[in-house]
């Protein structure tokens, strides 16, 4: 997604240019990277397009809105930039997640991509729904145009306040998405970028981080085999097998909550759980698949 670079700050918008850039970047992920990227000062054009196949929920599957993945997964970068040390850097990110998340639900009521768009987008008819609705009001009047111009000041300060806030004096050693991620060779400042992903996204206990983040990790593989394409959002192969066996293996649960049994109170309770074998056939799933 390339075109304006100029800055925009939550603390002195000149212009809100939300919708302009989710027509260009396609997706309401790749949209949200590239915009909390870009308050950074950041270019990063192939993280944020491998994205993509996590709009809609998980690949359309109607769990966290992609908005939230992107914005996570930019603020990652930067704690990435701003630490010491790669503890520290999780840390920074997970809290940041947590922020992002909370001013995600105070602004839509939900974070949920089925729930916010009233369809369930890995089905047909839900996806012709969505189609005509968005059609029949105008792209820029449609649900996630609206929502995503209003959330973006509010993802900036989320984002900036997550990082600033954050208590990385202590830092737990273990995070299940960034475990995933550099099982399936991530550099560093990818494994931090997906951290915020953890315990079901800053630790709320929705969609999973591990299958959010074996995902992303698929489609980046994909883009830099592929140089200058587009990843198959609708017959994209290799993720839609992936997302099937892990529901499989899973029998059908998605949420962190529900595989686990159970919420995290801290980034140090997330850590002890993974640290103590929690998920850890799932982790293996997820690596070798």
């Amino acid at each position: 997604c390339i075109f304006n670079t100029t800055k925009l700050s939550a603390m002195n918008l000149p212009k809100n240019d939300t919708k302009e850039a989710f027509r260009k970047c396609g997706t309401c992920s790749q949209t949200f990277a590239f915009l909390i990227n870009r308050e950074y000062e950041h270019h990063d054009p192939i993280h944020e397009k491998a994205l993509d196949t996590l709009a809609g929920g998980i690949f359309r599957e109607g769990h966290q809105c992609g908005m939230l993945w992107g914005a996570a997964l930019a603020t990652g970068a930067e704690a990435y930039k701003r630490s010491n040390t790669l503890k520290e850097a999780k840390a920074m990110a997970l809290v940041a997640s947590h922020e992002l998340l909370e001013a995600f639900q105070n602004r839509a009521n939900s974070i949920e991509c089925r729930e916010i768009t009233g369809v369930q987008m890995n089905r047909l008819g839900g996806l012709l729904k969505f189609m005509l609705e968005t059609l029949a009001v105008g792209m820029n009047n449609s649900k996630c145009f609206v929502l995503a111009e209003d959330w973006t000041p509010d993802a900036i300060e989320a984002s900036q306040r997550g990082l600033r806030e954050a208590d990385v004096e202590n830092a737990p050693s273990h995070n299940c998405a960034s475990i995933v991620a550099e099982s399936l060779g991530a550099t560093e400042e990818e494994s931090v970028m997906v951290a915020g992903f953890a315990g079901g996204y800053g630790l709320s206990g929705k969609g999973c981080g591990a299958l959010a983040t074996a995902v992303w990790m698929k489609t980046l593989k994909w883009l830099r085999e592929n140089p200058g394409k587009t990843p198959p959002m609708f017959r994209f192969k290799e993720v839609s097998e992936l997302v099937e066996g892990f529901k499989k293996e899973t029998n059908e649960l998605v949420r962190c909550e529900e595989i686990c049994g159970r919420r995290f109170d801290s980034a140090e309770d997330h850590s002890d759980f993974i640290k103590n074998g929690g998920c850890k056939k799932l982790l293996e799933w997820s690596i070798q698949n």
